[in-house]
């Protein structure tokens, strides 16, 4: 959208992917290739982006509790916590 129709003031486009992205994941071999993807199409934004009034961010999130993983690590932080900690960081809140 914003290629054909710049933003008039600052914007920020932010991706989340994971630490997948890192290595090869045996029972997760989609997942961790779209977040591949996913590094390399942030990367193609940055670029085109670049002296425009458009900032690209990925953030690779830590390991969590989800119903996706069903882990039951209690030293895991839960997806509200990681959700907490984006909000803070971008100052969302």
């Amino acid at each position: 959208y914003y290629i054909d129709h710049p933003p008039p003031k600052p914007t920020s486009l932010i991706f989340m992917g994971s630490t997948s992205v890192n290595g090869p994941r045996q029972n997760y071999m989609n997942y961790a290739a779209s977040k591949a993807a996913l590094v390399s199409l942030v990367c193609s934004a940055k670029e085109y982006f670049m002296n425009s009034s458009v900032t690209v961010n990925l953030l690779e999130l830590r390991k969590f509790k989800s119903t996706m993983n069903n882990n039951t690590d209690p030293l895991l932080p839960s997806a509200s916590t990681i959700v907490k900690e984006v909000l803070e960081t971008y100052r969302l809140v």
